[in-house]
């Protein structure tokens, strides 16, 4: 089964218990649990109590919905940005909630600067994540010059062509067995990862477009890189070995 449906359907789920246990254990509530007696007597906590319940069963279905709908769309990217966003815009949404809750004027009042800037903080989050998550998503950018091959981005590297031992182009990589130092959206790897037979890998490759350029570096350590497509990785590969061949 696709692992998105697993993952997001156990979301779901642990919102709609968090909404249920909430809802039944109010002291459960952050900020209403620490609140004094004549605070906790200025909140019209049944009224908040179903409203929480509304909200986390909103998202928890919205995450099973994205569950179904990922088992004929598979996309990473925008299954992580909802995955982040959707419980900021919950906490975002229940202290608005739970301020319309508070019978005290003044209180209400005195609060809400704190939601705007929030709201203002969020936005901008989720802004930043859903750049850097579409930035990821299209491929790794490689730079050349006439000394260094340079892979920017998040998890970038920089190496020296007289650093280089050798070079090969092969047309799949070895089994991956986990990540230790990276990011792994769609098929898109960056960064350092333990790979069968070798100590120390760095992936910069999108394992649907072979082939791959694996490095040897005089450090002992193993790269491989590719572009988005395979010509572009040919000439890739031509442009390393002329560069490796001059030191």
């Amino acid at each position: 089964m696709n692992t998105l449906i697993i993952e997001n359907f156990i979301i779901g789920v642990f919102y709609f218990i968090i909404g249920a246990l909430a809802y039944k254990y109010p002291n459960m509530i952050a900020g209403y649990n620490t609140a004094s007696d004549k605070e906790k007597e200025s909140i019209d906590i049944e009224n908040y109590k179903s409203k929480m319940r509304k909200g986390f069963f909103t998202i928890g279905f919205i995450s099973c919905l994205l569950g179904v709908l990922s088992f004929f769309y598979k996309n990473e990217v925008v299954n992580i940005v909802f995955i982040i966003t959707l419980p900021i815009l919950l906490s975002v949404w229940l202290l608005i909630q739970y301020e319309k809750c508070k019978t005290n004027i003044s209180t209400k009042k005195r609060n809400h600067w704190l939601i705007v800037c929030i709201i203002i903080f969020s936005v901008i989050f989720m802004i930043a994540v859903s750049i850097l998550l579409h930035n990821h998503s299209n491929g790794v950018n490689i730079k050349t010059d006439e000394k260094t091959l340079t892979i920017k981005g998040t998890f970038g590297a920089s190496i020296a062509y007289n650093e280089i031992i050798k070079i090969e182009l092969n047309n799949t990589l070895p089994p991956i067995l986990l990540r230790t130092w990276g990011a792994a959206i769609n098929n898109d790897l960056r960064g350092k990862f333990k790979v069968k037979g070798i100590d120390n890998c760095r992936l910069y490759v999108r394992t649907s477009n072979p082939p791959f350029i694996k490095i040897w570096c005089t450090n002992g350590e193993i790269v491989y890189i590719n572009q988005k497509d395979s010509l572009s990785t040919l000439n890739l590969f031509q442009l390393i070995q002329q560069q490796t061949t001059k030191q």
